[in-house]
């Protein structure tokens, strides 16, 4: 290197489709089922909480949580955080309980 700063790199340019190409609906039904949380192995945040999850929390509360033992302790595998996703289903069931429907 000769003493000069690294310049940034430029971006790439946004996809461009044909109309023939756009994506379709099942395009996009396929993107949510990848991102649904899946009921047993390890789950990232991302899948956990909303949008895309099932928990409607922020990720400062959802750690805090954590922190106070009232959320499930995290799986460290070696520079990925990820839970259990039996153990965020069942917090998922416990905090939301099934109603009783009269009859």
């Amino acid at each position: 290197m000769n003493g000069k700063k690294p310049t940034a790199v430029a971006s790439p340019a946004p996809l461009q489709f044909t109309p023939d190409e756009r994506p379709t609906g099942e395009t996009a039904d396929q993107q949510t089922r990848q991102t649904e949380m899946p009921r047993t192995g390890l789950v990232r945040l991302k899948q956990i909480l909303a949008p895309t999850g099932p928990l409607p929390l922020s990720k400062s509360t959802f750690w805090a949580k954590v922190k106070t033992g009232e959320f499930p302790q995290p799986v460290r595998l070696g520079g990925t955080t990820a839970w259990r996703a039996e153990e965020i289903w069942e917090l998922i069931n416990k905090r939301n309980p099934p109603t009783k429907t009269k009859r």
